[in-house]
């Protein structure tokens, strides 16, 4: 397996636009979104598992 630095640029900036994916806040939902997209895409299923988090103020 080589390393495509297109491929990694792609990514980076994809993760970049989303912006830090601190734990149960908007960004964090999106990047949980491109995965679930990505392993759909490869032609997988996901499962969800609901669950609250309960955060200090």
């Amino acid at each position: 397996m080589t390393l495509d630095m297109n491929v990694m640029a792609f990514w980076q900036n994809k993760l970049k636009a989303i912006g830090p994916r601190l734990t149960a806040t908007d960004s964090h939902a999106k990047f949980i979104e491109l995965l679930q997209d990505e392993i759909k895409n490869l032609g997988f299923n996901t499962i969800e598992f609901p669950f609250k988090i309960n955060r200090c103020p």
